[in-house]
């Protein structure tokens, strides 16, 4: 099963935005991409306390060292959940972002 288009969560902090994430990452057989080791071990931990039964988040920095850790068929075909997408914006250019614009027709927003 596929998410029919792409999901932009825009919610205040503590507001369950990744805890909507966990739940999709389990529906829908998806990784989750975090910033780093810290924020992988947050969503582990999140998704066995919520039973969730997810693949392995993937850091930011398995990524830029060349290690692909996940199955990548999975990953180009299906597609990736992002959470906390600004802080790994920020850590993948290197650069405080201070403005965006995203324009991926048939993103559905979640307030």
């Amino acid at each position: 099963m596929m998410i029919d288009g792409s999901v932009w969560i825009h919610a205040p902090r503590r507001a369950g935005k990744t805890t909507r994430l966990i739940e999709l990452a389990e529906r829908f057989d998806l990784y989750i991409i975090v910033r780093d080791e810290r924020r992988k071990a947050i969503i582990r931990n999140m998704a066995r306390s919520m039973g969730k039964d997810i693949r392995n988040p993937i850091a930011l920095h398995e990524f830029t060292c060349g290690r692909c850790v996940g199955d990548a068929y999975l990953m180009t075909h299906k597609g990736v959940l992002v959470d906390d997408s600004l802080d790994v914006l920020e850590a993948l250019l290197g650069a405080q972002v201070v403005g965006a614009v995203a324009n991926e027709p048939g993103w559905v927003v979640e307030r």
